[in-house]
């Protein structure tokens, strides 16, 4: 089946996510898990996390923090429409993390071509 998608799930846009490190078990993890289209949003998470940290009593350089690069992206937008499931810009940064994003918003569908749709234009006879 061919379909035109008019709006590719696939964003070549950069986005940033905050990263915080412990420097004894030397792990990492996603300060909030939001991918930021403007670099200066990511700094302001780091600035907002090290000034919490400070508020427990904690020396806030006991944490490092690192700005991670995504490009490409994905945006789970219908690809006839470019409609949003919740009407919210939120991106992940990779295509199993937007697959399960979706999983539970009614008739919104990912397939394996990296297409999504919402329920006004999945395909009638199925992807």
């Amino acid at each position: 089946m061919t379909v035109d998608v008019r709006w590719p799930a696939l964003l070549a846009v950069p986005h940033y996510q905050v990263m915080r490190w412990h420097p004894v078990a030397e792990d990492g993890w996603p300060e909030s898990g939001t991918l930021h289209a403007d670099r200066r949003q990511a700094d302001w998470e780091i600035q907002l996390a090290r000034d919490a940290i400070a508020r427990t009593g904690t020396n806030p350089d006991y944490y490092t923090f690192d700005i991670v690069v995504h490009d490409p992206v994905f945006l789970p937008r219908c690809g006839q429409c470019a409609d949003l499931p919740d009407d919210r810009y939120q991106v992940f940064a990779y295509w199993d993390e937007l697959c399960d994003g979706i999983r539970d918003v009614p008739g919104w569908q990912a397939t394996s071509e990296q297409v999504v749709f919402c329920p006004r234009h999945l395909p009638s006879d199925g992807w």
